[in-house]
């Protein structure tokens, strides 16, 4: 566990180590998430990075036919 601290301007300091165990860059956006009591931060990735993603996942069945295909 790491711990930070906010500025008096409401910053927080992400630590190297965290940085760079989850390959945070400068600029990069982040989510802020609220669960109960618990805060969360989510890297926002581009969709351009999410490509290849899931390879080989079987998409036939995820999208509804449309009237042309039945």
């Amino acid at each position: 566990m790491e711990l930070v601290t906010i500025s008096p301007d409401y910053r927080i300091v992400i630590p190297e180590s965290i940085r760079a165990k989850y390959n945070l860059k400068p600029n990069q956006r982040i989510a802020f998430l609220e669960r109960g009591d618990v805060y969360v931060l989510v890297p926002d990735i581009p969709i351009e990075e999410l490509q290849g993603f899931v390879k080989g996942i079987d998409t036939e069945d995820i999208r509804e036919k449309t009237e042309r295909e039945i």
